[in-house]
């Protein structure tokens, strides 16, 4: 079986809604690999980079390298 939930991958998040993030961007997979397997779409978490002096809010989580 795949393994490819909570892995990172590369991703065209095209079309967007509203403020949406568009474009092509990482992303982390979170749906179950159950239905990663059987179902045509696949929950993710689209990742952005930080910068300095930027507030991190408490719905937010900073990742390390």
């Amino acid at each position: 079986m795949l393994d490819y939930q909570w892995k990172i991958f590369w991703a065209n998040l095209d079309p967007t809604k509203d403020s949406e993030q568009s474009g092509i961007r990482p992303v982390i997979i979170i749906s179950v690999e159950e239905s990663n397997l059987f179902l045509p779409i696949i929950a993710v978490l689209p990742l952005t980079s930080f910068k300095p002096g930027r507030k991190i809010y408490p719905t937010e989580v900073f990742l390390l390298k």
